[in-house]
């Protein structure tokens, strides 16, 4: 049966703060991104994994997430030799899951379908429109409302003096 792998951007600590705000501004984008995945899924069309042509990974399934490794926490890359006492070093030496290299077996790889969504059904949702002032939340909304008061107030849209009337018709 065909697999999918749906991203799920998480991450931790204070350095990454802009980072989430960026990604909680334009989370629109990645559930547009997750309702085509999860769409493929319910419409069950489905494709081979296609070759990467990289030698170091050559099947898609081992780059699928790739993209996602560089939010995980740092002490998933940590060392033994970087580790401050015998305990840390004890833990760090078993081994690591999450850092090791997928591997595929071609047997199994070449015979492995993901889901795809079909141009057609793709083509018929665009043309759906739905306005992001629908779907948005509560914050984003006031976000918004506020940052279209200001740019009114500061810039008003067409220009304020005496009104005179027509001067041509007399």
């Amino acid at each position: 049966s065909p697999s999918e792998p749906i991203p799920f951007p998480h991450l931790l600590g204070f350095s990454g703060t802009f980072t989430r705000l960026g990604r909680f501004l334009n989370r629109r984008r990645l559930a547009d991104d997750i309702g085509r995945q999860v769409a493929a899924v319910c419409f069950a069309h489905a494709r081979e994994y296609r070759p990467t042509g990289d030698p170091e990974c050559p099947y898609e399934q081992q780059a699928a997430l790739a993209h996602e490794e560089r939010d995980w926490v740092k002490s998933a890359y940590k060392k033994p030799e970087d580790a401050r006492d015998d305990e840390e070093r004890a833990e760090l030496s078993t081994e690591r899951i999450w850092t090791s290299p997928v591997v595929v077996d071609p047997r199994i790889a070449e015979r492995m379908r993901r889901f795809e969504i079909a141009p057609e059904v793709e083509e018929r949702a665009r043309t759906i429109e739905v306005p992001e002032t629908e779907v948005e939340g509560w914050i984003k909304s006031n976000l918004r409302a506020l940052g279209i008061w200001t740019w009114e107030t500061v810039r008003p849209a067409e220009r304020k003096g005496p009104n005179v009337g027509n001067v041509d018709d007399e």
